[in-house]
């Protein structure tokens, strides 16, 4: 696909002003390699929305999903690569974030409960407990 194809598609912003978007299934890495090819392209100063998954690329939703099953050669996964159109190797981009937000169906507050069950928390090893000047202190029968 062309860098003036991948350019056209477009979403709606809320004040009615098309934007690019980029979604994890346009392609996504989990390492940077010279030979990549863009998945997408943007003009310089082209507002752009790009997608993202959680480090985990969604696969733990629930208790019953486990950490020890997932390929952990695929975490951590980025979409891309992006295209910025004219740039070249050695070229110094800036980039600014205009806004940043978490899916619907995400809740930032719940994941480490739902993710790592209460039962496993109560048994990590290593400094837990109350703080005293910002540290933790080690409890009695840890290592």
């Amino acid at each position: 696909m062309s860098a003036s194809e991948l350019c056209r598609r477009s979403a709606p912003l809320a004040e009615g002003v098309a934007m690019n978007r980029i979604r994890v299934a346009d392609g996504q890495i989990f390492a940077f390699t010279p030979n990549l090819q863009p998945v997408a392209a943007a003009e310089r100063g082209e507002v752009f929305e790009v997608e993202c998954q959680d480090s985990c690329g969604g696969r733990l939703r629930t208790e019953s999903d486990l950490l020890s099953k997932i390929d952990l050669d695929h975490v951590n996964g980025a979409t891309g690569p992006i295209e910025i159109v004219g740039a070249r190797p050695g070229d110094m981009l800036r980039i600014r974030i205009l806004d940043l937000r978490v899916g619907q169906d995400v809740d930032p507050n719940r994941t480490c409960k739902m993710v790592i069950p209460k039962r496993y928390l109560a048994r990590l090893p290593g400094m837990t407990g109350p703080t005293k000047r910002g540290r933790a202190r080690k409890r009695k029968g840890t290592r």
